[in-house]
């Protein structure tokens, strides 16, 4: 289908120029602009990960931020009263199982370690970000691919 301007079919290049003016429309304007677009993005796919689950042995843990707080305050309670017991705790498999002092405190450690390698992880591609000075680099800035 041919483009139409004042009441004509466009040339092939009028619509060519056209679609050129239009290219960049949307596209950040300055480094800063585009450092905070992909930061955002950054900070969406730390959080996927940081709140993904992990692998506790051979089962399924959640490691969304409301899970992470009780597993934390049973931590707590855990290292004051090593004979505590959560009678039942459902994991991200949807399995119900006993978790006694030590296994909480293991899995507590298990979800710190995973949440705090999304972090370090998005430290380091945050500085290689920062090492780049051209708005092109930054937008071609895999975060998937290098992630």
């Amino acid at each position: 289908m041919t483009m139409q301007r004042d009441g004509r079919d466009m040339t092939p290049e009028e619509e060519a120029a056209w679609h050129a003016q239009w290219a960049d429309f949307g596209k950040p304007n300055t480094l800063t602009e585009a450092l905070a677009g992909k930061f955002a993005q950054l900070d969406r796919k730390r959080r996927a990960i940081e709140e993904g689950g992990v692998m506790f042995g051979t089962v399924p843990l959640k490691t969304d931020r409301q899970t992470a707080a009780i597993i934390t305050a049973a931590y707590v309670k855990a290292k004051d009263n090593p004979a505590f017991v959560i009678p039942n705790w459902k994991f991200a498999d949807g399995v119900f199982a006993p978790l006694d002092g030590a296994t909480i405190i293991a899995a507590g450690d298990a979800i710190s370690e995973h949440v705090q390698s999304a972090f370090n992880r998005e430290a380091e591609l945050s500085a290689e970000l920062l090492a780049l000075t051209e708005v092109d680099d930054v937008i071609a800035f895999d975060i998937d691919a290098r992630w």
